[in-house]
């Protein structure tokens, strides 16, 4: 289960702090899914940070599956956050030298070896409809694609949740409502937490749950 409890998030300024996030609860259920529908600069790319540990919060608590990150230290943490958390960025951030199974696999390269990981990889490739471009490189990809390849390396060390940040906001409309009916196909199927920021709520309707952010509160 996620459960955020009175979260906060202040930014100093030249003018002051500014109240990004304002006493923000929030509870999923193990395996659950849930659409944040903001507009731009509305602090859900804030949230994400602070959900996957990438960013720490002024005050309120962060549990996933009962285990508060921040109390963690700085190595327990990054271990916590490459072992249970997966993302997925608007910009797929694919490693351009990379092959498409050489960038799955990359958060692999991190802890102790993985002698499954390839066949893992290639498993998620062909569940993200990508088994013919193992071997490309991401110029030869499509926007959609190239989405595709960046949820499977999400994927690949089994992580309890997984944050998508506008991950539609680049692609077509078809585009986008395909890459929605996956992630939500693969929280499904791999019985994950599922938090997808969005601005569009047609992309939002594909989840089972919709919360709407204003004002840095649900």
């Amino acid at each position: 289960m996620l459960e955020v409890r009175e979260l906060t998030k202040t930014f100093e300024s030249p003018a002051g702090p500014v109240q990004v996030l304002c006493g923000l609860t929030l509870e999923l259920e193990e395996g659950g899914g849930v659409a944040v529908l903001a507009p731009g600069g509305s602090g859900k790319s804030t949230l994400l940070q602070i959900l996957g540990t990438l960013d720490r919060p002024t005050s309120g608590t962060v549990l996933l599956g009962g285990e508060d990150p921040f109390a963690l230290d700085d190595e327990a943490q990054a271990r916590f956050r490459n072992e249970r958390v997966g993302f997925v960025f608007q910009d797929h951030c694919l490693l351009p030298q990379l092959t498409v199974m050489e960038n799955v696999m990359v958060p692999l390269m991190i802890g102790a070896e993985d002698t499954m990981g390839p066949e893992r990889a290639r498993k998620l490739l062909t569940e993200v409809g990508l088994a013919d471009k193992v071997n490309d490189r991401p110029v030869q990809l499509t926007a959609g694609e190239k989405q595709r390849a960046a949820i499977a390396r999400a994927l690949v060390r089994g992580p309890r949740l997984l944050l998508c940040d506008e991950p539609t906001g680049s692609l077509d409309n078809k585009t986008a409502h395909e890459v929605a009916e996956l992630l939500e196909k693969v929280r499904q199927e791999h019985k994950l937490t599922l938090v997808v920021a969005t601005h569009d709520p047609v992309v939002a309707a594909k989840l089972p749950r919709r919360v709407l952010l204003t004002d840095g509160r649900l």
